[in-house]
């Protein structure tokens, strides 16, 4: 009687063992900064670290992941008139690039799809990337249109829902939706800030050219004009009168009368130099 009771305990406790086993195969690694779960799919180990702390932590490392779907990233944010960069940043907070990500909440994918807004942007499968991207930009747009592009209010949005953002007109007072909108923002940031690698061209200075009449005219007025003229026609006559003042090389002696003989002796030598020549 002793014997059956102990294997049959013996058979109890390899059971939940084996069970136990399965279930830890099964659990996913969960994401302290935004709730996320990874399933275990493709890998399989029992890591605690956070898969989503490296795109938190260097802008770097979220332009390093992002290069492998940048083709499908470009491409959805050409169709729907959203900056790549926002794209980049929300995947990079919602999932950190990892394409079999679920939450406790269901959301699946990269851009954490949730099963209503998947079948709102028909689609089929959130795990495939062009499928998720898109509805993700798509998304976005939505938002964006909504919230008159408000970076604030759409991120809070894409996480929160618009209804919460509508019912607190703003960031709801979640810490979670908080702390994520302080994320994606700071990382939409660093993706968009570019170092100048030149310098800026140096600005040519002009030489000050004589303004025109017309250009006078209408800076300093008539009155300026009209008294620049004046002056330039009394220098003018004064010119042309020191002209006809200056003296002659050789003047002529005029005629004091009308009478020959009484002309004086400068005109008279004038007529007739011989009778002065000195013997």
């Amino acid at each position: 009687m002793n014997i059956k009771i102990i294997l049959s305990v013996f058979v109890f406790l390899l059971a939940t063992q084996s069970t136990t086993a399965a279930t830890y195969q099964q659990l996913a690694m969960l994401d302290g900064s935004s709730n996320t779960l990874l399933s275990n799919k493709k890998n399989k180990s029992t890591k605690s670290e956070s898969f989503g702390s490296s795109c938190l932590r260097s802008i770097e490392a979220v332009k390093q992941k992002a290069t492998k779907i940048n083709h499908i990233i470009y491409s959805s944010a050409k169709k729907h008139s959203v900056d790549s960069n926002l794209i980049k940043a929300v995947i990079a907070v919602e999932s950190c690039y990892q394409r079999t990500a679920v939450s406790p909440a269901g959301a699946q994918g990269l851009m954490q799809l949730i099963p209503a807004t998947a079948e709102r942007f028909g689609v089929t499968d959130s795990f495939d990337v062009q499928q998720n991207v898109n509805a993700g930009t798509k998304y976005l747009r939505y938002l964006l249109d909504r919230f008159d592009g408000d970076l604030q209010k759409v991120t809070a949005g894409y996480n929160a829902g618009e209804g919460r953002v509508d019912q607190y007109k703003g960031i709801p007072p979640f810490k979670e939706t908080q702390k994520y909108v302080k994320n994606v923002l700071r990382i939409y940031k660093g993706l968009s800030y570019k170092k100048q690698l030149t310098p800026s061209p140096k600005i040519k200075k002009v030489a000050n050219k004589r303004p025109t009449l017309k250009q006078v005219l209408r800076t300093k007025g008539k009155a300026i004009v009209k008294f620049s003229l004046q002056r330039s026609r009394v220098a003018y006559k004064q010119k042309v009168r020191l002209k006809k003042v200056r003296p002659r090389s050789n003047p002529k002696p005029r005629a004091m009368t009308a009478k020959p003989g009484r002309q004086g002796w400068q005109y008279n030598r004038l007529r007739a130099p011989q009778l002065y020549r000195q013997r």
